[in-house]
């Protein structure tokens, strides 16, 4: 990461839920900083730092960041409050002299362009996506969390399926397991029936489940045809149609365009976006289809906010 540091001095205390208004050098700066996360808060007064987003959220508009603190003790008033924003490039600050930039900036320090490696994300021949990989049509009477006797590991990090064999429709249903990189991690799918839900998160292992009342149909847990995770993070937001993907293959080939979702910067919860970002590819994987994709990376290092797990 590169990033920006910005200041302001609350004329008044700052409790939780309080925000604060961090004037931007000038609306330019927005594009450097909108859709990256590892963003932190130092507030003098507390000698306190505080991470995005679990302590505090920001909401932009023009040349204005608004940050909304989370913390438990009041910022207090007339004291410095310094706001680092990472933006997009590597860590540039790191470079010699000597050596050759990654970044350009105009006369006021402004970012102008940065550079951005493509990079080759390697998905090999995904499984088929299947109705039991995980579990199949297990009875689930209790609400103790039933942890699997070896942990079920997905070929790639991949969105998990759910569903019930009757009627179960008011139930939830929480999964656990891992992402690749072996961090913990969480996501609650409610229940509808003999209907699949599909859920948002790119697991790559299942270690157990959990539902909040007993089932009267047995739980299935399967793999999505897509929703299949990222190694880094991809900016653009969480819609489809995420920005800085520069290719997709087939077998070789550029096939019809997939759906893409951006890494999910709000806090994680139960239900929130991967953290990461995902691709859903045009045609289903069946074991013999290789898959590629080619992201226009500038920081690789970053692997989205933390994760949930409860």
């Amino acid at each position: 990461m590169s990033f920006v540091i910005v200041n302001a001095t609350p004329s008044s205390a700052v409790a939780t839920g309080g925000t604060i208004a961090f004037a931007l050098a000038n609306a330019s700066v927005l594009g450097q900083v909108k859709f990256e996360g590892n963003h932190v808060l130092y507030a003098r007064g507390l000698q306190a730092q505080f991470a995005f987003p679990a302590d505090f959220t920001i909401a932009y508009s023009g040349s204005t960041a608004t940050v909304t603190y989370n913390g438990t003790t009041s910022i207090p008033a007339g004291t410095l409050v310094e706001l680092q924003l990472e933006s997009a490039g590597e860590n540039n600050y790191l470079y010699k002299s000597t050596e050759p930039q990654d970044a350009v900036k105009d006369i006021l320090g402004n970012l102008r362009a940065t550079v951005a490696r493509p990079v080759r994300v390697l998905f090999g021949a995904v499984a088929a996506a299947s109705a039991t990989a995980v579990v199949n049509a297990a009875a689930r009477a209790g609400v103790v969390k039933n942890t699997y006797a070896s942990a079920v590991v997905l070929d790639v990090p991949r969105g998990l399926a759910v569903k019930s064999s009757t009627t179960d429709t008011t139930q939830t249903v929480t999964v656990f397991g891992t992402d690749e990189f072996g961090v913990a991690m969480s996501e609650t799918f409610t229940l509808n029936g003999t209907t699949a839900v599909n859920g948002k998160k790119a697991f790559k292992t299942v270690t157990a489940d959990q539902n909040n009342i007993a089932l009267a149909g047995n739980l299935s847990v399967g793999t999505q045809a897509g929703v299949l995770g990222l190694p880094f993070f991809l900016p653009g937001g969480t819609s489809a149609g995420a920005g800085y993907v520069m290719k997709e293959t087939q077998d070789g080939a550029t096939p019809t365009a997939g759906t893409f979702v951006g890494g999910d910067l709000t806090k994680a919860t139960a239900t929130t976006g991967d953290v990461r970002g995902t691709w859903t590819p045009n045609a289903a994987p069946d074991g013999a289809k290789v898959y590629e994709v080619v992201i226009s990376a500038s920081d690789l290092a970053f692997k989205g906010v933390p994760q949930f797990t409860s």
